[in-house]
């Protein structure tokens, strides 16, 4: 089965931390669903009921919108950036028949070997197929039936590593003309100089966060925060500047005047006397 992760920060993310307890729950509820009925992060408005047992729960879900951990759709909603943490459902498919493949060639090996298909390999077999997963970590390498770690057989058998895995960012990832295309069209904000801090940062992490199955997909998400921090405090093109800071200004001017005058007066007054 599936694994939903979630990040060790996500919790303290600006967007989630902000959630009310009853959206929070929803938004983690939905991302087990999602994960569980290989949606890619699709929940629409008749499956809500069965994704929890929050009672109004079209109001949480208005609260994730408005906090922009979810989109709204044509029939429901979208979990932001599903992709970039959790399996797709192609991945998943995949996966799944390179183990049934995987465990098809242990059989005829093991037949071959002289054993009885009916004995312990069966119950070798059946066990790994239908049984539970034994360690919470879902990244780690799977074992086969011979003990063999997923990454051992690839590696004896000359195949690749599944691009499923995730990688660290490639030293060659640059733009290409594509992703000049697309930043052109959706994030015209953005800079060389913005790429730079993507490579950066990047590369500066380490552990399961630095591993991604799509760079492109990553950088993409990366300019369009970009586009929608700048255009959020950068004030309209069109609009008036404020007079406020001016009226102050003259306001503690005027009444600089008026107490140089004062202690003018006042100096007169004493030298007169």
């Amino acid at each position: 089965m599936p694994w939903a992760r979630l990040d060790d920060q996500f919790p303290i993310h600006r967007k989630v931390g902000a959630l009310s307890d009853a959206s929070f729950r929803l938004h983690v509820e939905a991302i087990c669903w999602c994960v569980r009925n290989l949606t890619d992060g699709a929940v629409s408005r008749e499956d809500l009921p069965h994704v929890t047992r929050i009672k109004k729960s079209e109001r949480y879900a208005a609260e994730l919108v408005q906090r922009g951990v979810w989109h709204e759709t044509a029939d429901g909603w979208h979990i932001h950036d599903f992709l970039d943490y959790q399996p797709s459902k192609n991945q998943v498919q995949q996966d799944r028949a390179s183990n049934t493949e995987r465990q098809r060639r242990w059989r005829d090996q093991h037949k071959q070997d002289g054993h009885d298909g009916h004995s312990v390999s069966n119950g070798v077999t059946n066990g790994v197929t239908n049984g539970a997963p034994t360690r919470p970590d879902p990244t780690r390498t799977r074992p086969d039936p011979k003990g063999q770690s997923q990454s051992q057989e690839l590696k004896t058998t000359g195949s690749q590593s599944s691009p499923s895995r995730g990688t660290r960012l490639p030293d060659d990832f640059e733009v290409t003309e594509p992703m000049k295309a697309w930043a052109r069209e959706h994030t015209p904000v953005a800079s060389r100089v913005d790429h730079d801090m993507f490579i950066d940062h990047w590369r500066s992490q380490s552990g399961q966060r630095a591993v991604k199955r799509d760079w492109e997909a990553t950088w993409r998400n990366w300019m369009r925060r970009v586009q929608e921090n700048r255009t959020r405090t950068s004030p309209a093109p069109n609009s008036r500047p404020s007079t406020t800071d001016d009226r102050i200004a003259h306001a503690l001017d005027l009444g600089r005047r008026m107490q140089a005058e004062h202690d003018a007066q006042a100096r007169q007054k004493e030298l007169g006397a």
